[in-house]
């Protein structure tokens, strides 16, 4: 198809933050804090947002749906890995349904212009009774072969990005990294481009045994970080939250633990991770929902056969 160029790739949609049981993110044992406490808070959730975009911003890719007009559509997101030196592509396993069940082409933003997924062999976790509902895991990958990273540019989490699972997650302060579809609809049809922007959303974790259940074993794979109707934009001001839709496939990191004292007074900058991808949002329980980043991965190793090195 003839080319649609995306030359914007670095603009950046105004953070958001969800405030929410922030007294015990900073280990204070009282429900209001000092102004000096709660100014401090704003700023730090700002700072570590920006820190893990920064860090992993060229890794998430925008995803787009091409008709038989060649009329792009934007999808999702999507996240560039590199395991023990193999690329691959993962996104969520319900927009790579949309390349079959509507006879789209799927497009990935790349480094000039919009890159065709049709030649990729997709392993798709599996549906439930035939439905993409029922499936919380909802993830698809795929090797990138060396054409197509070529055209890609830099930007990749490799496995010592991630974060680790047995880590303990309480206190600790959560970014999305995405592409919502009302703010990446931008297309001049003339100059055959688009224009694409990401948009960073920090908030903490939330679990209870009804999310637990929901997603099945005991939650074990999932992660659920709040998303409430309202938030506060960077300049602390209280703001209604982008529609999440489209930022399934996109990362989920963990910022830091907000809970250490270093942390949360700007003494110790932690090292983002990669927590997990983005799967669907929960309205009713006001959260987003993410598998994991390990059990996929360790599923990608298993079925594109990549080798491990000894010791990891």
């Amino acid at each position: 198809m003839p080319p649609w160029n995306s030359p914007s790739l670095q603009q950046t949609l105004p953070r958001f933050v969800l405030y929410a049981s922030m007294a015990d993110l900073i280990s204070l044992n009282r429900s209001i804090l000092t102004p000096t406490e709660t100014k401090q808070l704003g700023v730090r959730m700002n700072e570590l947002t920006d820190r893990a975009l920064a860090r992993f911003r060229q890794a998430v890719r925008a995803v787009y749906k091409v008709d038989d007009r060649n009329l792009p559509d934007h999808e999702g997101s999507c996240i560039l890995l590199d395991i023990y030196g193999v690329k691959v592509l993962l996104t969520a396993a319900h927009i790579v349904d949309v390349n079959v069940d509507q006879d789209r082409t799927l497009c990935i933003t790349g480094e000039k212009d919009l890159v065709e997924l049709d030649k990729l062999q997709f392993g798709l976790s599996p549906k439930i009774k035939g439905s993409r509902v029922g499936d919380h895991f909802d993830f698809a990958f795929a090797r990138i072969p060396p054409a197509l990273e070529a055209r890609l540019g830099q930007g990749y989490v490799t496995e010592g990005d991630i974060m680790d699972p047995r880590l303990d997650i309480t206190g600790h302060l959560f970014t999305t990294i995405g592409y919502p579809n009302s703010k990446n609809d931008d297309f001049d049809h003339v100059n055959r481009t688009v224009n694409t922007h990401v948009f960073p959303y920090s908030s903490t974790a939330r679990s209870n045994a009804l999310l637990r259940k929901k997603v099945g074993e005991d939650g074990v794979h999932h992660l659920f970080v709040g998303y409430d109707k309202y938030s506060r934009g960077q300049d602390g001001r209280k703001v209604t939250s982008i529609k999440p839709r489209g930022l399934s496939g996109g990362a989920l990191i963990d910022a830091g633990r907000m809970s250490n004292p270093g942390v949360f007074w700007g003494k110790i900058d932690p090292v983002p991770r990669v927590a997990g991808m983005i799967v669907e949002l929960w309205r009713d329980h006001k959260v987003l929902v993410s598998t994991r980043m390990w059990p996929i991965v360790q599923k990608a190793i298993e079925e594109l056969n990549i080798s491990v090195p000894p010791g990891c």
